[in-house]
């Protein structure tokens, strides 16, 4: 299947050398800050309106209520300023001759070896959302038609995988950091068929699926370090389409 991956704005580290290995940054970036910050303010503003309209509110019931789902908002908001260290820790994604590795500072940390795996391969879907204000989530956003309504335009977010099947049953035993990176789905044109041992769910397979964000510029640095390394376990990178819903992974 044809592709439109962005092209990585400089070639990967290492390009000089066919065996030197492949760094890839795959920490969140401006467009990601930005939308933590925008929604966390968005929960705490709502959070404290609602506390205000507690301490208003003529009736009881209301105030318990209103009460109730301002703490609530207000804890979410306060879990969320707590998570900012971890979500925006720097990471990367290091590919050579033994295997791929992810480095961070958390338990997202994993080493897997070439051995490990039958397939290899980078996916991505999008999701289009209409805004107001595109600049608002610093998404990118397509041409208004000549007299068009400037709320109908679309933030584009393209959300970037690397997709895993595993060799054996014990994978994950052995990886146990991967394990909520489980997925089974059904690859467009079957690019990658299931493994002897995958489980059998209709059609589908069950794979390792490692989702990045919306990271669309690493997605060509990361088929890149696949295709130097993976071998004949390498599959080309693969367009899904349009994500529906609230899960892109």
């Amino acid at each position: 299947m044809a592709t439109d991956l962005p092209a990585p704005p400089s070639p990967p580290s290492g390009d000089s050398d066919p065996t030197a290995p492949i760094q890839v940054d795959v920490t969140f970036g401006r467009r990601q800050r930005i939308t933590y910050h925008v929604g966390t303010t968005v929960v705490a503003a709502l959070a404290v309106l609602v506390l205000v309209g507690a301490v208003t509110a003529p009736a009881v019931a209301a105030n318990v209520g209103l009460a109730v789902l301002g703490l609530l908002l207000l804890a979410g908001a306060a879990q969320l300023v707590r998570l900012r260290a971890r979500v925006f820790a720097p990471r990367s994604l290091v590919f050579d001759g033994r295997g791929i590795r992810q480095v961070a500072v958390d338990r997202r940390a994993f080493e897997v070896e070439w051995s490990e795996l039958t397939q290899a391969r980078v996916s991505y879907a999008r999701k289009a959302s209409p805004l107001r204000s595109p600049l608002a989530l610093g998404g990118v956003t397509d041409d208004a038609p000549p007299g068009g309504n400037p709320a109908r335009h679309l933030a584009v977010s393209t959300f970037v995988r690397l997709d895993l099947v595993p060799a054996d049953r014990s994978f994950l035993d052995r990886h146990p950091n991967l394990k909520p990176f489980r997925r089974f789905t059904k690859p467009p044109g079957g690019q990658l068929p299931p493994a002897p041992w995958a489980d059998d769910v209709g059609s589908s397979q069950a794979i390792i699926r490692i989702p990045f964000g919306d990271l669309p510029e690493v997605a060509a640095a990361l088929d890149a370090g696949l295709r130097r390394f993976a071998g004949p376990r390498h599959h080309p990178p693969v367009n899904e389409g349009l994500a529906l819903g609230f899960t892109y992974s």
